[in-house]
């Protein structure tokens, strides 16, 4: 049987990573990225959680996105 919680525990630190890592080659002047957490209720189609990371018009990526997306 697969354990969930050391998948989305790796998974979660890895988007963690990946959005610190573009924030330095942005530098201090670059942009930074948006968080946006989602949630759909267990009975509806697709019903999880997740977090969407966008950035836009940085100095080194002009659009970019880090996606994890835990559902049912």
């Amino acid at each position: 049987m697969i354990e969930t919680a050391s998948l989305r525990a790796y998974f979660t630190g890895l988007q963690t990573r990946i959005v610190a890592a573009v924030e330095v080659l942005e530098g201090d002047q670059g942009k930074r990225f948006r968080a946006d957490p989602w949630h759909k209720e267990a009975d509806q189609p697709l019903g999880g959680n997740g977090l969407t990371c966008i950035i836009e018009g940085g100095r080194i990526f002009e659009r970019g996105g880090v996606a994890f997306s835990h559902v049912n």
